[in-house]
């Protein structure tokens, strides 16, 4: 992941400082925000999203649809429920609780595309 650059968008404080931690662990450029306006407003290109699905002002997937063609991935503690956001394809999904190396091998995957 050396020299990629990823957005992560959580508002769970502590989950945010250990995926932004652990890409950055990895190379990455990481930039942060922890809501939908932020996210919008992040300065892009980025080559990956790695987005929490359900935040207090909609719906990750809003930030997907603005970064259209970026490879995205959705860390989610409503992986039992994934049908109420409508289709996700689930290798695209992390559920919490995760561990760093589930975050990465998706992470991984997607990059590779």
């Amino acid at each position: 992941m050396i020299g990629r650059r990823i957005l992560v968008v959580e508002d769970n404080d502590q989950v945010q400082d250990l995926l932004v931690t652990a890409l950055r662990a990895e190379g990455a450029e990481v930039l942060r925000a922890c809501n939908i306006g932020e996210a919008l407003q992040a300065e892009g290109p980025f080559d990956l999203l790695v987005l929490d699905l359900r935040l207090p002002n909609g719906d990750g997937r809003e930030i997907a649809r603005h970064y259209a063609g970026t490879p995205a991935v959705y860390v989610t503690g409503y992986g039992q429920d994934l049908g109420k956001f409508g289709p996700l394809d689930p290798e695209d999904v992390v559920p919490k609780p995760f561990t760093i190396r589930d975050l990465l091998t998706v992470a991984r995957r997607k990059l590779n595309r």
